[in-house]
């Protein structure tokens, strides 16, 4: 679904790749996605170009042999009279495998780490700024959390209320 949003993104709002954000959960999901993206890129470009029988193939196929529908639906659309035109189509989208490497295609973790170093100076943070996944750093806070609510006035005179809170799982939560 996300690389057929980013093929129709390029060709009928005609926004370049670089401007497009795609934001996965893991790094195998991030590089399957590049992969899955340039293949749609290089497809649409080969069915893009006329096969000089009037039809229009995948790359590696003969134009009698369908490729997949909704992708051959949107090829018709843009051929058709009020449709961006192939030749529009095809520009845009080898701009975009052109400029490939410059694709947006980040993990939330690497994301957040690019936006930190991009506004390091206006957010007042430092230029090496790393993310980490520190269980130690974790289990502070938890702590640190829990002290202050059993030092505040709303557990006094709760014994039970203090016990369950020294109990709580954080973590776990965290977790979830």
């Amino acid at each position: 679904t996300l690389q057929r949003l980013v093929l129709r993104l390029l060709v009928e709002k005609a926004m370049p790749l670089d401007e497009i954000l795609i934001v996965t959960f893991t790094r195998a999901a991030t590089g399957e996605l590049k992969e899955r993206l340039r293949a749609i890129l290089t497809e649409a470009l080969a069915v893009l170009e006329p096969d000089g029988s009037g039809g229009f193939a995948p790359a590696g196929k003969s134009s009698g042999e369908p490729a997949d529908s909704s992708l051959l639906q949107l090829y018709e659309k843009w051929r058709g009279e009020d449709g961006i035109g192939f030749g529009r189509a095809r520009g845009r989208i080898a701009a975009a495998l052109e400029n490939f490497d410059e694709a947006a295609v980040y993990t939330i973790h690497s994301f957040c780490q690019k936006m930190l170093q991009s506004f390091a100076f206006s957010g007042g943070t430092a230029f090496e700024t790393t993310l980490d996944e520190d269980p130690s750093i974790t289990a502070r806070v938890i702590e640190d959390f829990k002290r202050s609510r059993l030092a505040g006035e709303a557990l006094k005179g709760s014994p039970q209320a203090q016990q369950e809170l020294i109990g709580f799982d954080g973590a776990e939560l965290l977790r979830q």
